[in-house]
């Protein structure tokens, strides 16, 4: 099993969060389809990608935690 990178999680949150790439990176694929759902969902309704902002809250909360915090709970 490969140890997953808190920095790289958090860079792909911020890049490629709008899709949920991050959490296909951490191991939910639920989180990940979700995201998916929801990004084509909002675009069609909204014209705007809400799931951005989701992206952008993930890559906060994965930048402030420890990596203690994040080797329990990822690796």
């Amino acid at each position: 099993m490969n140890r997953k990178n808190r920095w790289f999680a958090a860079l792909m949150a911020v890049v490629f969060g709008f899709v949920g790439v991050h959490k296909l990176y951490l191991g939910k694929i639920g989180g990940f389809i979700l995201y998916l759902f929801l990004f084509f969902m909002s675009i069609s309704i909204f014209f705007m990608p809400l799931t951005f902002i989701f992206g952008l809250i993930d890559s906060f909360k994965i930048m402030s935690m420890s990596d203690e915090e994040f080797d329990e709970k990822y690796n």
